[in-house]
């Protein structure tokens, strides 16, 4: 199943506080091929699994976003997801540690890709990205830890 139909401006997107800090630092592109990936795969009731590619076909991204540029919105993707492969972003928790003394907690800081795996396909006009698991967690985590906006 495809996703064919244009932005409503209620698609929602529902990503893991860690995930807000850590996107600032991605372009906008970059940004939307991560969010609309989410979006995706919600609208074809399909679980996100690391293993499993997310399909994003480049003119309905085109078509998703109006204020892009249609004419170098494959030329654009192709970067992106270039750059993306390699970014990474990082987050921190709380982890048990036994000082000797009791336990106590401490600060674990965790470093992760934004994808594992991308695929372009010229003259086909589509791109494929696989997750990584940390990316799936944090959009998939309890509702309390969320920001949820409108996409």
């Amino acid at each position: 199943m495809k996703l064919t139909r244009k932005n409503t401006g209620n698609d929602l997107v529902v990503v893991g506080n860690g995930l807000i800090d850590a996107h600032y630092r991605l372009s906008l592109i970059e940004t939307r091929l991560i969010k609309y990936a989410a979006v995706q795969a919600r609208e074809n009731n399909t679980a996100l699994f690391p293993h499993l590619p997310i399909t994003i076909r480049i003119d309905e991204f085109a078509a998703f976003f109006p204020d892009m540029d249609k004419k170098s919105a494959y030329a654009q993707v192709k970067e992106a997801i270039s750059k993306l492969y390699n970014r990474d972003f990082s987050w921190t928790t709380l982890v048990p540690f036994d000082e000797g003394k009791g336990v106590g907690l401490t600060e674990a800081v965790h470093r992760s890709r934004w994808v594992y795996s991308t695929t372009y396909v010229d003259g086909n006009g589509m791109v494929q990205l696989c997750l990584t698991p940390a990316v799936i967690d944090q959009i998939a985590r309890l509702e309390s830890e969320f920001t949820s906006y409108q996409l």
